[in-house]
């Protein structure tokens, strides 16, 4: 069983977002959380989340460069997938597509392929997130529907996608390494000569994954009956109704595509 411990970033913002981590068997995972937890305790820190580390202090420039090492050291393999909002947004606007169209969710999509299709003939994959409130739900609808559409394993009675699960971060440290890999992305895209591009480009190793262009974006989108277009006010109470589970536009959408 293959393990990906994955984070997202950029998915507060209507342009680049990226879900991405890494993906190894549990004997590499514990490799990489032995060696990751001697470099806090070397550094004296509890934990490490880039959003929240000063890129002017150069002491983390030696935490960041020697804590990006450790996942390919460990033989752990990248693993992205991303689009632009940007690129869609026009489409959904004011639509039911809206609600669940988040780039956390779609870029989803590229991430499972490309995983599903790198790992060995009989392995199987399990992804495993941080605990997201806000877009846990949808995320999960959209990890539903891949499900449905990956093929069983020729012979075997289950596909090479093993499902899901969500952890806390006070149950591992192995969500950092995803957060320093999806922090460097978006920090790449908005400015490759900042502090935040550079003391992190050690993580970015050789990644499987892909961006979504506008063009296959656009194409999701492009199928789905969903486009007429609401006042706010209705769309919040669909909102409500799909939480409740009275309302689930994926099945009649993706059942279009």
């Amino acid at each position: 069983m293959l393990r990906a411990y994955l984070d997202e970033s950029g998915q507060q913002e209507n342009g680049f977002v990226v879900v991405g981590g890494f993906l190894g068997d549990a004997r590499l995972w514990r490799q990489c959380a032995q060696k990751w937890n001697r470099v806090l305790v070397q550094f004296n820190r509890p934990s490490i989340h880039c959003v929240n580390l000063d890129f002017e202090a150069d002491v983390n420039r030696h935490l960041l460069e020697t804590l990006c090492l450790i996942p390919a050291s460990c033989g752990l393999k990248s693993l992205v997938g991303s689009v632009n909002v940007a690129d869609y947004a026009d489409l959904v606007k004011n639509t039911v597509a809206e609600i669940h169209s988040h780039g956390y969710s779609l870029a989803l999509v590229p991430l499972v392929h490309w995983a599903i299709s790198k790992i060995p003939a009989n392995e199987r994959l399990k992804l495993i997130f941080e605990e997201q409130t806000a877009l846990g739900f949808y995320r999960d609808k959209m990890l539903s529907t891949l499900a449905s559409l990956i093929p069983d394993i020729p012979g075997k009675r289950h596909s090479k996608f093993a499902g899901w699960t969500t952890l806390t971060k006070s149950e591992t440290h192995m969500f950092e390494p995803a957060d320093i890999l999806c922090y460097h992305l978006t920090s790449s895209v908005k400015d490759s000569k900042s502090n935040r591009a550079k003391w992190t480009a050690g993580i970015l190793g050789n990644p499987i994954g892909e961006h979504y262009n506008m063009e296959k974006s656009r194409r999701i989108f492009s199928y789905l009956h969903t486009y007429t277009r609401f006042p706010k006010q209705e769309l919040k109470e669909l909102r409500k109704q799909i939480r409740l589970g009275t309302f689930d536009p994926w099945l009649e959408a993706f059942g279009k595509n």
